[in-house]
């Protein structure tokens, strides 16, 4: 089979076939090793020959061997496949460098399965030259063959430091140390679409640290931060990798997340007034460093003073939006004017600015924001519930579709949270704050509900119905009738629209049941016979989940009118049809 990979055999489908064979041979639960070393260095020198084929798929095929045999051969062989590989990966010729390279991360994503012995001569042999390669396009002068290089090599750290992590294997400290010496200096003068990806490798190699190395890590990406900060630079990817870093590790960066969370504030900060796409990507990077420093810590960053500054900081950046002119105070909608379509944030689809990226900001600000709700204590988010929901009540009209949905789910979490401290105690000041804003919430998921975007109808029911379950009587705490009769309108017209789509419909009738479990029965009777007809419509729906949600309504509607005790004529024909139109739903379920 070795003798069949040579390339100088002039037929492509018996190289391939002999690579086929020999990765059949090699990974098979029996295979219990080569009979001899000089025919294990015959078939790796053989498969060397072969990942370097003019054939891509002879090539593919022996790549994944050259893996195979490396784990299940001895030390020496894999080391000597990784000297190969490791030479051609800094060479000048292209293709048999991206050979090399992509052979090399076919090694790395299976050198958690590799022996240990074999595994740490592949890793000795790897990480300094890989660690070189990278450093090497670092210094001033480098040639394209070197920058190339060093993308490819930082592409290989990635998938090895992936393989690791998911096989929970760290590196010595002296590999660590060489890897990330040459990765911060990539983040630097490395070639610019690669930069990320360095980021990614140096917050992995974070991630399996003790706390020790990881809090010495840490204070050397604060201070190049805020070295950045200082000099107004492009600090985008050390705070990328703060928070990488946080989110990989978990609890155990508590130690470093009142310092890093301190310096990402300043970075916003001190960031320019003017729009910048350095800017833009500068206060972004460092509002998701922070949203997930707090969701990953959130037991070191719960004092309630340090809070105030990342509240106000996520407020002021929810409304960042350079471009747009707007000098008019933000206030919460009334309902009252009939100039909604023709408002700065209305969904305008003659707008368009494909450069504008504010709206990055203002989706990284709502995050943060939702951070905070679900984890602050109870004492906090009361607080600094006003601002918050004033805040964002006034942005559902935001003008940019998806900053619109994150706002209603950080409403949708005000509303969770706040669920959840009524259920430990009824009397929750958070719980009170909430019922006294249904209101102006309401108001707001009434306009919304008739948007132009599928998306934001959604979001405003499933918000409406989230609503209703932490308060069924909902009605009933609505100030003004009119708004009480928009709402319910809306509700109708979203069960009996088939152009709403299923989501937001099936959303509506979870609120109709929600609602039907109140005690104040007298408010739903006004819109019984109105809404029982469209629930039996839709409870005849071919989509099963539309149907089993209209029938779950169905029933709480029947269920309120027998509460009330004295139903009415025209409640009782309704019942009685609702009789007939269940049992005619659950046939044609049957049937189907």
């Amino acid at each position: 089979m070795s003798a069949g990979i040579d390339e100088r055999r002039p037929i492509i489908d018996y190289r391939y076939m002999a690579c086929a064979d020999l990765l059949t041979e090699v990974t098979r639960d029996g295979f219990s090793g080569f009979p001899s070393r000089d025919l294990e260095r015959e078939t790796m020198d053989g498969v060397m020959r072969a990942v370097f084929d003019a054939s891509a798929d002879v090539a593919g095929l022996a790549m994944k061997c050259a893996s195979a045999v490396a784990r299940s051969g001895t030390r020496a062989t894999a080391r000597e496949a990784a000297e190969t590989l490791c030479a051609r990966a800094g060479g000048r010729d292209a293709e048999g460098r991206d050979a090399a390279c992509v052979c090399l991360k076919t090694m790395m994503v299976d050198i958690g399965t590799f022996g240990e012995e074999a595994r740490s001569r592949t890793l000795e042999t790897c990480v300094p030259a890989l660690a070189s390669h990278v450093e090497t396009a670092a210094r001033e002068g480098a040639s394209a063959d070197e920058t190339n290089a060093a993308a490819e090599a930082v592409d290989v750290i990635h998938s090895m430091a992936t393989a690791m992590n998911a096989a929970h294997i760290g590196l010595n400290e002296e590999h660590r140390e060489l890897l990330q010496r040459a990765l911060f200096k990539h983040l630097e003068h490395g070639k610019s679409g690669t930069r990320k990806r360095a980021a990614q490798c140096a917050a992995l190699l974070a991630a399996r640290m003790d706390g020790d190395a990881l809090s010495r890590t840490m204070k050397t990406v604060m201070g190049l931060l805020e070295e950045k900060i200082s000099s107004e630079g492009k600090s985008s990817l050390y705070s990328f990798i703060l928070g990488a870093t946080a989110r990989a590790c978990g609890y155990r960066f508590r130690d470093c997340a009142g310092d890093s969370l301190a310096l990402l504030l300043r970075a916003c900060e001190s960031s320019s007034e003017e729009y910048d796409e350095d800017t833009i990507d500068n206060i972004e990077s460092a509002l998701q460093a922070m949203e997930f420093i707090i969701t990953s810590c959130q037991s070191g960053v719960q004092d309630a003073e340090k809070t105030a500054p990342r509240v106000d900081l996520a407020l002021k950046f929810l409304s960042y939006d350079p471009n747009f002119d707007d000098d008019e105070p933000e206030v919460m909608d009334t309902c009252d004017g009939d100039d909604d379509e023709e408002d700065e944030y209305s969904d305008d689809e003659d707008y368009d600015d494909d450069d504008d990226e504010s709206w990055k900001v203002r989706r990284a600000a709502a995050k943060v924001l939702s951070s905070i709700v679900s984890t602050a204590s109870e004492a906090t988010l009361t607080e600094y519930y006003d601002a918050v929901t004033s805040k964002l009540l006034s942005r559902t009209k935001d003008r940019e579709p998806s900053v619109q949905l994150d706002i209603f789910s950080v409403l949708g979490d005000i509303v969770r949270v706040s669920g959840r401290f009524l259920e430990n105690d009824p009397d929750s000041n958070m719980g009170a704050k909430l019922r006294a804003s249904t209101s102006e919430i309401v108001r707001v998921i009434a306009r919304e509900s008739t948007s132009k975007s599928a998306k934001t109808q959604v979001a405003a029911f499933t918000l409406l119905s989230s609503l209703a379950a932490v308060f069924p009587g909902i009605l009933s705490e609505i100030d003004y009738e009119q708004s009480r009769s928009e709402l319910m309108t809306a509700i109708e017209r979203c069960i009996g629209d088939k152009a709403y789509g299923n989501a937001a419909r099936i959303e509506a009738l979870t609120f109709v049941s929600s609602v039907c479990k109140s005690k104040d029965l007298g408010v739903m009777d006004t819109f019984v016979p109105t809404l029982l007809p469209v629930i039996f419509i839709a409870s005849a729906d071919k989509y099963y989940k539309l149907a089993t949600a209209a029938l779950h309504s169905c029933a709480s509607v029947v269920a309120l009118l027998k509460r009330e005790g004295s139903a009415s004529a025209e409640h009782a024909s309704l019942i009685k049809f609702a009789g007939r139109s269940s049992r005619q739903a659950r046939r044609c379920g049957r049937g189907s």
